[in-house]
């Protein structure tokens, strides 16, 4: 299933917090996992950012480095699955982008999944073959996995935590808390939930806003406003994002003319160092709100007309 979502050219203000200054891609990044922007001022999240900014800039480039071409197979599963890309995020934190991580704990992958987990996602676990390092399986399964844990929580960042410290865990510490919201949840006073996985959330958090504001949007070097570079001036009207699966005979130039959209953003979007692109690969693609609405209700159409 081909997935749309959101994203915010977002103008910085003079007042901004220094979050929000060097992350400009922080109210994406949490409307992706239904947290509310103003948790860019959490004092306690900023202190965390303050401290470990250098150490995961390096575990990002690093990981990056690693699994280049794993992030984009990953990336493109979850975009096809219906999920944000931002998951990928989960992963990048769970195994430093290696197919063959294995904890202490004995989870292996990607995802790092546990044997009895892997077995109810139906991943083959035996002498003979591991599915917790096949990409395509471990991705597909930890999307039902993430799927089912936000099917029973309500929002993204509760997954992602009962990802970490399980159901009953996350679902105790609600009960405590009196409450599903994040600051409080991963208050360090408090102690609702394990120094782990209030640290957790915040490791992939914080991973996301250094990935996304890399690739995706342009920090500025001040305080103004920023203004979309000389060559890319319609990026001021391209202010969403569809995927496209690349087809026989595309070219940058060709998919950017069937949606409107600038072979200049496209290639700055996806992080592309040439034209070339390959069969099958998946592309964000920059449009305008006018083309994000019409291709969301022929979505809705077609889903209506199969019976979905």
């Amino acid at each position: 299933m081909q997935k749309t979502f959101w994203v915010l050219f977002l103008l910085v203000g003079l007042h901004a917090s220094p979050l929000t200054r060097t992350f400009p891609a922080y109210a994406y990044v949490f409307s992706e996992f239904d947290i509310d922007s103003g948790y860019a001022y959490d004092a306690e999240f900023e202190k965390y950012v303050a401290v470990h900014e250098k150490q995961m800039r390096r575990f990002y480039k690093k990981s990056l480095k690693r699994g280049e071409e794993l992030t984009r197979v990953v990336r493109g599963a979850l975009l096809d699955d219906g999920l944000s890309d931002l998951f990928l995020y989960v992963s990048m934190i769970e195994s430093g982008m290696r197919t063959d991580a294995v904890s202490s704990q004995k989870a292996v992958g990607l995802w790092q999944f546990m044997p009895k987990t892997a077995a109810y996602y139906k991943l083959d676990v035996s002498s003979s073959v591991d599915e917790r390092c096949d990409p395509f399986c471990a991705t597909e399964a930890a999307v039902k996995y993430l799927e089912h844990l936000h099917e029973k929580f309500g929002k993204w960042y509760l997954a992602v935590m009962a990802y970490n410290c399980g159901e009953g865990r996350l679902q105790k510490a609600i009960a405590r808390a009196q409450s599903d919201d994040l600051a409080i949840l991963v208050d360090d006073d408090a102690k609702f939930l394990p120094k782990e996985t209030r640290n957790y959330i915040r490791k992939i958090l914080l991973l996301a806003l250094i990935g996304e504001s890399e690739t995706v949007f342009e920090a500025p070097d001040d305080l103004k406003a920023v203004s979309p570079p000389p060559k890319m001036k319609d990026a001021a009207a391209l202010t969403h994002l569809l995927s496209h699966k690349v087809k026989m005979g595309e070219t940058l130039e060709s998919v950017a003319s069937e949606y409107g959209s600038s072979a200049a953003m496209i290639k700055r979007v996806n992080g592309l160092h040439s034209e070339n692109l390959l069969l099958g690969q998946m592309l964000l693609i920059p449009v305008s709100r006018e083309r994000f609405d019409t291709s969301l209700a022929n979505m809705d159409r077609k889903r209506s007309s199969s019976g979905y």
